[in-house]
């Protein structure tokens, strides 16, 4: 449950879309483009290890993990604990918890 402290946890995981679907996907796919973009530019690649810094809910860093592979990291880093404790139920929900390191700071 997101508290009132963390006002950036309950944007990013419930008002960034205002709940509606549409906007959710439309909002996804772009920002899937810009996700592509970053981790291109940052030429990440196999063994790699990728701090994403200011993670909020993992855009970066979960796809990060399909390119740094078995061999690789990533450390999601994010001031907001709820967000990182989301980010570390996903990983644990797709067996990717071994490969990630979660590090609660301000950047």
């Amino acid at each position: 449950m997101t508290t009132n402290q963390d006002r950036w946890a309950r944007w990013v995981l419930q008002r960034r879309d205002a709940g509606d679907v549409r906007v959710r996907q439309r909002g996804a796919s772009q920002m899937a483009v810009y996700r592509a973009g970053v981790l291109d530019r940052a030429a990440v690649t196999d063994g790699d290890v990728l701090l994403d810094v200011g993670t909020g809910d993992g855009l970066i860093g979960f796809a990060a993990l399909d390119r740094v592979g078995p061999g690789g990291q990533v450390i999601f880093s994010d001031i907001s604990a709820e967000l990182l404790a989301e980010c570390r139920r996903r990983a644990d929900a797709d067996g990717l918890l071994e490969r990630c390191r979660f590090v609660q700071v301000g950047a």
